[in-house]
């Protein structure tokens, strides 16, 4: 797909094709059903593993690429991924307004 990318931090599109990842990704740690959450995905390089592959992460997940499954990602490319709204964040942030909102509910209750 790409050159390979040595820039900490950076950012990176990943393939989006999964059988194409699957293939680069034997000798480089193997891919894994949960990297698909990646495919097509512009994510942060955050370091070199072995000196051969690029550690990436996105949301709360680190992995080993095959540096020939990325590419180097522009400026607009990074932000545009930055503005999308991630699910789970959404869903936390939900969660917590409940949570607030009921322990406010249960205070004035029993005052």
């Amino acid at each position: 797909m790409g050159a390979p990318v040595t820039l900490v931090p950076s950012s990176v599109r990943v393939t989006g094709d999964v059988a194409e990842l699957q293939r680069l990704q034997v000798g480089h740690g193997g891919f894994n059903e949960e990297m698909r959450d990646i495919l097509g995905r512009v994510v942060e390089v955050t370091g070199i593993a072995d000196g051969k592959d690029v550690r990436v992460q996105w949301n709360d997940s680190v992995w080993t690429v095959n540096p020939e499954a990325v590419t180097k990602a522009s400026a607009d490319e990074a932000e545009e991924e930055e503005d999308e709204e991630n699910p789970a964040e959404e869903l936390a942030k939900l969660f917590l307004a409940a949570a607030l909102l009921q322990a406010m509910a249960d205070r004035s209750g029993s005052s």
